[in-house]
Formats: structure tokens, sequence, C-alpha cells
């Protein structure tokens, strides 16, 4: 027998067009041609997708033509739907608790925290990261006044302001919801792209309506997950 549970996750685009007019085209030519107009307009372009992608991972509500994202597999109302696969099963359904009160009154905070990694790790398996907005990231950064801060020498060479807690670095997105902290299993969770839709641009083609030309741009894939019970929330978090 099939003793496999197996998702199913809808394939989302994300799509869009690089615009160059003509007469900036023409006037970008010979020496004056300082930069290549197409390279420019196309990165601006790739840059703009990333960006909606961005918003789309941590915002998407998941119904058609959102993203699934963490606000839905990880979700502050655990019994939801993901994937195809209802969440009354309990090996389905993602960790979520309230904080007890304000952050770093009685140590509120870190006993969420610690209460959540726990909640969330089955052996080797468990959280790898934890997404939060600026503002707790900045009450857990004052909790740790006085005690040794460590981090991650990768991330802190990539640029990113982060502290850890426990092995688990700590970092903020201002896409997140207010009073939300994600504790987030990386390997069990994954960017699905289809080869043939992974940041495509076409073919410039001239416009039939304008002096222009026009590029389309798109990206087609969906963020999934194989494992809810590694991938955990805490809310209502406050000062």
């Amino acid at each position: 027998p099939d003793i496999i549970t197996r998702s199913e996750w809808p394939i989302r685009v994300i799509d869009g067009s690089v615009v160059i007019s003509l007469l900036d085209d023409a006037q970008n030519q010979g020496e004056s041609a300082l930069i290549s107009l197409f390279e420019e307009k196309k990165l601006e372009g790739e840059v703009s997708l990333t960006e909606v992608l961005g918003d789309q991972l941590v915002d998407g509500t998941g119904t058609a033509p959102s993203w699934d994202s963490l606000e839905t597999i990880i979700s502050t109302v655990n019994t939801t739907t993901v994937g195809g696969i209802a969440g009354s099963d309990v090996s389905w359904q993602n960790y979520q608790a309230a904080v007890a009160g304000a952050f770093n009154t009685s140590n509120n905070g870190i006993t969420a925290m610690d209460g959540a990694v726990r909640g969330t790790s089955f052996g080797s398996r468990g959280p790898r990261v934890i997404f939060t907005t600026s503002a707790i990231w900045g009450l857990y950064y004052i909790s740790q006044a006085g005690n040794i801060r460590y981090y991650n020498e990768e991330l802190a060479d990539a640029g990113f302001q982060h502290l850890n807690f426990r092995t688990l670095p700590v970092l903020w997105d201002d896409n997140i919801d207010t009073g939300l902290m994600y504790f987030v299993d990386t390997n069990a969770l994954w960017l699905q792209v289809l080869r043939k839709g992974n940041m495509v641009t076409s073919k410039f083609r001239e416009s039939i309506d304008q002096l222009s030309l026009v590029s389309l741009m798109y990206l087609f894939g969906n963020l999934t997950t194989g494992s809810r019970r590694t991938q955990g929330v805490v809310t209502g978090i406050s000062s």
C-alpha cells in the first residue's frame, strides 16, 4: 500500500514587462552610449520581480494569484489546509503559541522562543532560522544586554544584521506582520520554480501601438514544504 501522503501545490506566476523607449534607444548609441540600455532595463525588471517575490514569500495568501508563504505554511491558525492536506492531523500542524506577556517582562519572550524551538524540534530536525519584525528583534537585542551575543559569521559577512538564539540566527524582515516571530526549518521549506519559468526574459519586440520595445519577464513557481511540524510561530509579541 502507498503510505505516503503527498502534498500538492498550485503553480503561481509573477510577471511584468520591460519597456524601452525607441527614442531613448536611439539616443543611447555610439560614443554617447555609456551603458547598455537593454541590460539596465533588464536589471531593473529583475530587481522589481525580486521585490514582489520577497513580499509574496512572506505575506502571500495562497489564494490565486497569490503565492503560498510563511503566513500560510506557518499559520497562526495551524489547523488550516496547506498543500492540499487538511491540518486536522497533528503531524501536519505547525507549532503555534502566544507569548505570555510583554517580551522583556519575567523572561516571557525568551520562554516563548525556547518553547517554540522545543516544540518544533524532533531529533536533528527542526528550525534553522528565526524571522521577526525589526521591533521584536530590538526587544530580543535588549533582552541580551550583559550577555555574550553570538552570531553567524557567514551572515555577518553577507551584511545581514542578526543575533543567535541558541544556534539559530535571528533576523528581521519588514514584510512580517506585527507581533509575530517565525521559526523556520529551511531544510523543509522550498521555493520550487519551473525550469522554463525561472526569471525568464523574452526577446524585445516592437510595440504595435507605441514607440517602444517590449519584453516580458516572468517567474513560475510556489513556496512549498514537506514538514509543517518543524515550523513554528509565536504570536502576540509586544514590548
